[in-house]
């Protein structure tokens, strides 16, 4: 997917929402290029590759320039 992360496991969950309806959720776990380890909760209704990789190169990004 992503030039500056490597998705390492994906698990998938639920959780009861604000309103008492139960969301599901997949938890994305990654390694930025640099190895820092890193998860994302995206809502299983935008789990979409686009979209992922969106999150995941953003967060992957602002964790490395941290490092420095």
């Amino acid at each position: 997917m992503g030039a500056n992360y490597r998705v390492v496991k994906i698990v998938e969950f639920s959780k009861i929402g604000a309103t008492g309806d139960i969301e599901r959720y997949n938890r994305i776990t990654a390694v930025t290029t640099k190895g820092t380890s890193f998860t994302s909760d995206v809502p299983e209704s935008k789990t979409t590759r686009d979209e992922v990789d969106r999150i995941l190169a953003a967060k992957a990004k602002e964790l490395d320039s941290i490092m420095g």
